[in-house]
């Protein structure tokens, strides 16, 4: 769903779905899971890097050509409404800084930010639905009563409790101290690469009254599945509409029966075995 969301609404047309998740795939594999601090180590790191810069060289061709052609029909006075024209427009516009090279960048961000987190994020809630009879029992009486928003709530409540990235990572640009002031505090130096340990901190107890209980009418604005500050999710608002909407269209299947996700011994869904409409 999310490559078809790629396809139809961010304007990669003549695309191949298998070319798009294959980009897509490696490139989340080494940024966010080939790092010497992972929970789950990688058996062959270079690996994941040569799949990485092979991806790259295929999907750089494609989004170059996608530019192009776009740029040729808004100078002849048509092209559409997608992002990609948008982009260009932007460009164009010179109303800022934005050179058709950082266009294309920002493409391949599109693609590799829409497709895997997704997906995961999607698996992970539903999974943890699934598990949880009363949990589930408030996501389908949200349903049934068409209660998006409570509905919603459901889906990123559960999220909290198997989030698709526990962490995130940044390098300290300067010198710096966290914490000062405080018994803890802790001295950070140039090029340290530090943890923010995000799963931890959607149950803290200062910021969520009840932690460990399910409550789908949180207030989000203390989870951080789209990251916060300066590195938030730049598919944010997408991804708020179109996660929730999937799980919800997987609850919608009648009998639903699932087995269980085989991650291949890696930190993301691989594969996952649905049985739908055959009655009890």
């Amino acid at each position: 769903m999310p490559i078809a969301l790629v396809q139809d609404w961010f304007g990669f047309v003549d695309s191949d779905a298998k070319e798009l998740q294959r980009w897509s795939y490696w490139n989340q594999m080494d940024a966010f899971w080939n790092q010497p601090f992972d929970a789950i180590a990688v058996a062959d790191p270079a690996r994941v890097v040569a799949e990485r810069e092979a991806a790259n060289a295929a999907m750089r061709p494609y989004l170059i050509g996608l530019v192009q052609r776009r740029a040729a029909e808004i100078q002849s006075g048509a092209g559409g409404d997608d992002p990609v024209s948008r982009l260009l427009r932007l460009s164009f516009s010179k109303a800022l800084r934005f050179e058709v090279d950082r266009v294309v960048l920002n493409l391949g961000g599109l693609l590799i930010g829409a497709v895997e987190t997704t997906s995961h994020a999607c698996v992970n809630a539903l999974d943890q639905l699934l598990r949880q009879p009363e949990w589930l029992a408030s996501a389908r009486a949200a349903l049934d009563a068409d209660d998006l928003a409570t509905f919603d709530g459901c889906v990123f409540e559960a999220l909290r409790f198997r989030p698709a990235f526990p962490y995130f990572f940044r390098v300290c640009e300067q010198d710096t101290v966290l914490a000062r002031g405080t018994d803890y505090q802790t001295p950070i130096g140039l090029g340290q690469t530090v943890l923010a340990v995000t799963h931890s901190a959607m149950f803290d107890e200062l910021a969520f009254a009840r932690p460990d209980a399910f409550r789908p009418d949180r207030e989000r604005s203390n989870m951080f599945h789209f990251g916060l500050g300066p590195h938030e999710c730049l598919g944010r608002a997408i991804g708020a509409v179109m996660i929730p909407e999937i799980v919800r269209q997987a609850l919608l299947l009648p009998d639903l029966e699932v087995g269980p996700i085989d991650r291949k011994g890696g930190p993301v869904p691989e594969h996952w075995c649905w049985r739908w409409g055959c009655g009890s």
